[in-house]
This record gives C-alpha cells, structure tokens and sequence, in this order.
C-alpha cells in the first residue's frame, strides 16, 4: 500500500506540474484533459459551479485576451486515500494581455480533489480555489 501511495503521490505531483504546459501555449482542450469530464469549480464570491464545459470558454476567451507565463506552482500536503486525492496548491504566474509587453505575477490558491480515472490517470475532478491577489 505504501508503494502505491508514493506511485500515486508522484503522479499527481505530475499532473499538477504538466497541467501548466497547456497555458504557456493557449492549448484549452490538452489543458482540459487533465479534468475529469465531470469537474466542477468552486468560484470564489460566488455560490456557483462551473462545469468542464464552462470551463473551456473561460479558458478559450482568456487564451484570446492574452498570454500566460511564468507558470509555477507550489504543492502542499497531497494525501492520497484509494481512488481519491486531496492536494493544497499555490499557483503562481504572470497574465500578460495581447499588446502589452507584461504583466504582474499573479497567484491563485487552491485545494484540488483528485480521483483516479477508469483508464488508471489521476485527474482533477474539483477545483476550490481564490485569488488572494484580486480581492
């Protein structure tokens, strides 16, 4: 049980470090692939959820308002408990808007549940999360 433990940590340490690729080049549905069909985000100030659907417009008009770069993020205390994860995260980045030469590094906080897919990937299936830095 522990060697799966550790396995399935590392994956999803994974996910959460390739997860950012997608944003570097505007690529909504290889970013998307890393959410369950049937995610849903908890939005901050609202009572709210988003779907997967949602989801992909958000990104789709953001992508066409800008660039984002310098994408990182810190993970805190993933634990992994049989087909489920949770994982605290701090995302850090920089928007920077078609036309402008940049932008300031902006961060996001989120507590991401995981859960491990038919096909064996671990994938994001909620997303809580705020962005202290827009408050």
């Amino acid at each position: 049980m522990v060697a799966d433990s550790t396995r399935d940590e590392c994956a999803i340490r994974k996910v959460l470090r390739d997860h950012l690729k997608p944003f570097e080049v505007g690529d909504v549905e290889t970013l998307l692939d890393y959410y369950a069909d049937d995610m849903i985000w908890m939005l901050p100030n609202s009572y709210s959820d988003a779907t997967k659907n949602e989801a992909r417009e958000f990104y789709r008009a953001a992508f066409q308002r800008g660039d984002f770069t310098e994408n990182r993020v810190e993970i805190h205390e993933p634990r992994v408990l049989g087909d489920w994860a949770f994982v605290r995260c701090t995302a850090k980045g920089k928007f920077i808007p078609t036309g402008e030469d940049d932008g300031p590094v902006r961060g996001s906080r989120h507590l991401y549940l995981f859960r491990k897919e038919e096909d064996g990937r671990w994938r994001i299936a909620r997303d809580i999360f705020n962005n202290p830095d827009q408050e």
